[in-house]
């Protein structure tokens, strides 16, 4: 003869009460504006000999992708190929694997043609992108940003152009990629 189930009473009351607090559950509001709670900095571990600390801050604002200056050309196709004529000041091939990679040119007769070739590494894309950022080297200031993937197009031949000379800094960053860098300018 079976005997039928029963459950201990205080499992069945602790159900009951998680039933009813799961329904009592409300959002809080997401900022501070709307009436939400502001972060509160984490206090110091008692014992701990570090004076340092972390608070909320604003984020740094990041220049804009195809920032535009007055160093960059609009047309493009003037130079090169049955244009003004172009010298090649550097011709390399740079493979990138989640590092970065600089250079300085010191452009004396403008412009600054930058094309550049992008080879994925793997046939995901998703695990390839590059970014190439140009800045005026004194300065620090960015001139201009391209690049292959993520917030870029998948187009694997870009170029870009300045039409002025200078010292311009050049960063190529990227992951699963080889980089074919040409830069040419006035001769």
């Amino acid at each position: 003869m079976q005997r039928p189930m029963s459950s201990p009473p205080s499992l069945v009351l602790l159900l009951v009460l998680a039933m009813l607090a799961a329904g009592c559950a409300a959002s809080l509001p997401a900022s501070p504006e709307q009436g939400g709670l502001s972060p509160t900095p984490t206090p110091q571990v008692p014992g701990s000999a570090s004076r340092s600390t972390v608070s909320v801050a604003a984020p740094y604002p990041d220049p804009e992708p195809y920032e535009i200056s007055p160093r960059f050309v609009k047309n493009i196709a003037e130079y090169g190929e049955g244009g003004r004529p172009l010298v090649t000041i550097h011709d390399a091939t740079y493979t990138l694997r989640y590092q970065s990679e600089a250079l300085v040119a010191d452009v004396v007769e403008a412009p600054l043609l930058i094309t550049f070739t992008v080879t994925p590494g793997h046939t995901n894309p998703n695990y390839c992108y590059f970014i190439i950022t140009i800045r005026d080297a004194d300065q620090g200031i960015v001139v201009g940003q391209e690049g292959y993937n993520r917030a870029f197009s998948s187009e694997t031949t870009k170029k870009m152009a300045y039409t002025m000379p200078g010292k311009y800094h050049i960063t190529l960053h990227g992951a699963m990629v080889d980089v074919r860098l040409k830069l040419q300018a006035g001769g």
